[in-house]
């Protein structure tokens, strides 16, 4: 009887070293072996666990921009450069409120195109800064507000030294478009981020080169027929679907080509941030 109990549990056995054989590997394989079987004695797998978490906590501690949460506000009716926006603050983790500053831009006329995009800015800073003091004026300062950073851009296309900006009737719009494929678009943005608290400005201009293949006649058309053309500067937006196809190459990034340059609008922030918390 012993001999017959023997041999039928020596298969249960072996099966069960051989199992857990196999799991050793597998998860040593998956590069969790410090965690289920550790190395030293006395190491518990919950310190493996801390670590990872602790180093996840670091990097979203990096990745925050601010120390505090500042009032941000944008300054402009692009939907393009609100979604851009947006982008970077689901990234860094700030929020921001939309204004408009309605300004007559057509009243604003200078021949350097980075000039122009610079002073357009500075122009919807000053008349948003003018509607928030209206609007502010009864209210009571309190000093454990955050400072209030507000972002304004411009944007105009410069081809050939020629600046242009959103197509007022077809026939512009028409010009606009044809010209591109006989030499590059350059894309000239500008950013301004004023503290409101501290009247603290800071100001900067980002250039992208768009190339294009020729313009096929019924894609122009609808063009053409797309509201959007008499948006945005030169007619040129970039990722409609019926220009992206057209693009042989981009020299620069795309959100700057969008009206919008994410580094640049970063790093203003910081200084504008910064200019309120040394």
């Amino acid at each position: 009887y012993t001999f017959l109990l023997w041999a039928s549990i020596t298969p249960m056995i072996l099966s069960s070293i051989r199992l857990r054989t196999n799991l050793h590997s597998s998860v040593r394989g998956a590069g969790l072996g410090a965690a289920i079987c550790p190395r030293r004695r006395g190491h518990r797998s919950s310190h493996a666990v801390s670590s990872t978490t602790r180093a996840v906590v670091r990097m979203a501690a990096q990745d925050k921009l601010f120390r505090t949460n500042p009032r941000i506000i944008l300054g402009s009716k692009s939907q393009i450069r609100r979604e851009l926006l947006q982008e970077l603050g689901d990234k860094h983790g700030f929020s921001y409120s939309v204004m408009t500053a309605d300004i007559d831009e057509k009243a604003i006329r200078l021949a350097r195109s980075e000039d122009l995009v610079l002073a357009l800015a500075h122009a919807k800073a000053k008349a948003i800064r003018e509607k928030l003091s209206r609007e502010e004026a009864d209210r009571k300062p309190d000093p454990t507000d955050f400072p209030t950073i507000l972002i304004t851009c411009d944007q105009v296309v410069d081809h050939c030294g020629k600046i242009l900006e959103k197509p007022e009737s077809r026939e512009e719009a028409r010009e606009n478009l044809l010209s591109y494929s006989t030499a590059p678009a350059r894309t000239v943005a500008s950013v301004v981020c004023s503290n409101l608290d501290t009247g603290y400005t800071c100001e900067g201009v980002d250039c992208s080169e768009v190339y294009f293949n020729q313009i096929p006649d019924p894609t122009l058309e609808k063009l053409l027929d797309d509201a959007i053309t008499y948006q945005v500067a030169g007619g040129l937006c970039i990722e409609s679907s019926l220009v992206a196809p057209l693009v042989k190459s981009l020299a620069g990034s795309m959100d700057s080509v969008q009206g919008l340059p994410k580094e640049l609008v970063k790093r203003l922030l910081l200084e504008a941030y910064n200019s309120g918390n040394a």
